[in-house]
C-alpha cells in the first residue's frame, strides 16, 4: 500500500513537472520571426567547416536563403539564387540547410557538389536556427539590412527578377 502512494505520488508530481515545462516552453518562443524582427546572430559551421556567423556578412543587404536538400523547389531556385549572386557584388547572399534527423548529414554536401553550389552555405546542425527563426515552409528567404533586421520574406521558391524586385521595394527608402 505504501508504494501505490509513493508511485502514485511520481506519477502526479511528473504530470506536473511535464506540465510547467510545456507551458515554460511555449512563453520562450515568439513564433515565426516576421519583417522588422532581427534576426538572431547564430553560428554555425559552413561547408568547409568553419564556424560562421551573420555577423561575418557585411553588406547593406543580405539574403539569407533556409532549405534543404530534400526541397524540390529548393533545388529549383539555387541556380537562380547564385546567378543573381554572381551579378550583385553589393548584395550577400547566404544559405541555410535545415538537416533534419530523417537524412544524412552528407545530403546536403552531396547536393553542393552535384549542382556546383557556389553560395556560402551554413549547416543548421543542431536545429538552434530553425528553432529560433520558425520559418513556416521551405524555401523561405529573409531580406535583411546591414543591422540584421528583417525588411521582407519571401515564402516559396524565387527567381532572379522577384529577388530584384523584393530588393528594390524593401530598400526604397
Amino acid at each position: 500500500m505504501k508504494y501505490k502512494r509513493i508511485i502514485t505520488l511520481i506519477v502526479v508530481l511528473l504530470a506536473i513537472a511535464a506540465t510547467a515545462y510545456v507551458l515554460i516552453d511555449r512563453q520562450s518562443t515568439s513564433g515565426p520571426l516576421q519583417t522588422g524582427d532581427r534576426m538572431p546572430n547564430i553560428s554555425m559551421k559552413n561547408d568547409g567547416g568553419d564556424v560562421v556567423s551573420l555577423a561575418d556578412f557585411q553588406n547593406d543587404v543580405i539574403v539569407l536563403n533556409v532549405w534543404a536538400s530534400w526541397c524540390e523547389p529548393c533545388v529549383r531556385e539555387m541556380p537562380e539564387l547564385m546567378a543573381f549572386n554572381d551579378t550583385n557584388d553589393t548584395v550577400d547572399v547566404v544559405t541555410v540547410n535545415m538537416l533534419t534527423k530523417e537524412y544524412r548529414a552528407s545530403d546536403p554536401v552531396e547536393f553542393i557538389e552535384e549542382i556546383g553550389l557556389t553560395l556560402p552555405v551554413l549547416f543548421d546542425e543542431d536545429g538552434a536556427f530553425i528553432r529560433k527563426v520558425e520559418p513556416s515552409r521551405l524555401p523561405m528567404t529573409y531580406l535583411l539590412d546591414s543591422n540584421y533586421h528583417i525588411q521582407d520574406v519571401i515564402i516559396g521558391e524565387i527567381t532572379q527578377d522577384l529577388l530584384m524586385e523584393r530588393i528594390s521595394t524593401a530598400f526604397a527608402s
